[in-house]
C-alpha cells in the first residue's frame, strides 16, 4: 500500500497513461528484484535514482541539474523506504522459513 502510494505520488502530473504505466511497472519490477535478494540494494537504488532523475526532469524542465538531481535522489530513497516496508514480512520470512518448516 505504501509503495503504490509513492507511485501514484511520482506519476502525478504525468497525462500519458502509457508513460504513467511503464513508470509503474519499472519501479514495481525493481521491488520485485529487490525482494528476491538477487541484486544488491546499492544498484536498486541507483536505479531507482535514474528513473526518478527522467520523472522530475519531465516534470520540473526549469529547475537546474542540481535541483533535479536532489529531488531524484531524495524521491529515489523515499520510494527505497516504502519497498523497506512494504517487504518486512516477506524478507523475515525467507530468512526464518527453515526454522518454521514443520
Amino acid at each position: 500500500m505504501v509503495l503504490e502510494q509513492k507511485i501514484m505520488n511520482l506519476i502525478s502530473g504525468i497525462t500519458d497513461p502509457s508513460i504513467r504505466i511503464e513508470i509503474a511497472r519499472t519501479i514495481k519490477f525493481l521491488f520485485e528484484v529487490w525482494v528476491s535478494g538477487r541484486v544488491p540494494a546499492n544498484e536498486i537504488l541507483r536505479d531507482l535514482k535514474d528513473v526518478t532523475y527522467m520523472v522530475v526532469s519531465f516534470k520540473f524542465p526549469l529547475l537546474s541539474e542540481e535541483e533535479l538531481k536532489k529531488k531524484a535522489d531524495d524521491l529515489a530513497e523515499d520510494i527505497f523506504k516504502a519497498f523497506k516496508l512494504e517487504s518486512m514480512f516477506r524478507m523475515s520470512f525467507v530468512r526464518h522459513r527453515e526454522k518454521i518448516m514443520f
